[in-house]
């Protein structure tokens, strides 16, 4: 959980990466058990200055590993036990950002859209709807909203390093973007085969094109975890933090290469609130590299 104040607004933001930057401005508090309603409310409460926030970004997420049952019951909890504190402890919130991301247009079994996905496309019906913990994370909020005076919107990110920008930006144009969705991009999509050389480049190496998998040939992530009694030498040798490789939650990385897809996005809504900012092809994944490096979670150098 990080607390931050700047000239005129304090934001509350559940969720905040541990590895902050070197800012006076920002407070990390830790201890917070957002599943318990009751100690959410006493651990924010033991914060000085709590009344003061004037704006909540929630990025938090639970139930990794679960089902999706789960999944939605564990992260509509926090939601609802956050905002439940909120109501209480924080009487000038003026916003709420919820993000989430693109689970809600398509998933296995349902199938996409075609592509570019605009959030006015509608849910996904049952029996698949009630697996989505988005859908419930944003029933949550609009339903404390009703009730409350704050304005609220909902960020869907792709992969990018633009969206935590873009949550400022929402919240700062409440006239605008109250009670709506919105897709947020390093700009507009392009295929891998731009994004791929740029990233083998980053880490020295010589990409190439997709080729067939041969016959009990280990591949991607299989490989990886094939090589689990090497990653302590591996952390060892290069000097990493000691989970750099145990704490990585895998599944979502052989879910996103596998995907059938192009995760492509609508930007139009957000380009219509005068969010222009964009990044070059491939800019955001070698930002990410960087300050994981500098985090200990990736060898520094090309190709170390």
């Amino acid at each position: 959980m990080e607390f931050k104040k700047t000239k005129g607004n304090v934001a509350l933001v559940f969720g905040a990466s541990p590895l902050l930057p070197e800012d006076s401005r920002l407070k990390m508090h830790t201890g917070l058990d957002l599943t318990n309603a009751e100690s959410t409310l006493r651990r924010l409460g033991t914060i000085s200055d709590i009344a003061a926030v004037t704006h909540v970004y929630f990025v938090a997420y639970t139930g990794h590993g679960t089902t999706p049952e789960n999944l939605v019951e564990h992260n509509s909890a926090i939601v609802d036990n956050a905002l439940m504190a909120v109501n209480v402890l924080c009487p000038n919130v003026n916003f709420v950002s919820l993000q989430t991301g693109g689970k809600g247009y398509g998933m296995v079994g349902h199938g996409w859209p075609p592509a570019p996905w605009k959030e006015t496309l509608p849910r996904i019906p049952e029996p698949y709807a009630s697996k989505i913990f988005y859908y419930a994370q944003h029933d949550v909020v609009a339903r404390h909203a009703a009730a409350s005076s704050w304005k609220w919107a909902e960020i869907r990110p792709s992969f990018l390093d633009l969206v935590a920008r873009f949550h400022i930006h929402v919240s700062l144009h409440p006239e605008d973007t109250n009670g709506r969705a919105f897709n947020v991009g390093d700009g507009e999509p392009v295929s891998w085969q731009m994004k791929w050389p740029l990233v083998c480049n980053y880490f020295g190496l010589e990409g190439v094109g997709p080729q067939e998998q041969a016959t009990g040939q280990a591949y991607g992530i299989d490989w990886l975890m094939a090589q689990k009694d090497s990653w302590p030498v591996w952390v060892a040798a290069h000097g990493l933090q000691p989970n750099a490789m145990d704490d990585v939650q895998w599944d979502i990385l052989v879910t996103t290469l596998a995907t059938p897809i192009r995760i492509d996005y609508d930007l139009t809504a957000s380009r219509e609130i005068e969010f222009c900012e964009t990044l070059e092809p491939g800019k955001g994944y070698t930002l990410a590299f960087g300050r994981l490096q500098e985090a200990n979670f990736l060898p520094d150098g090309r190709g170390n």
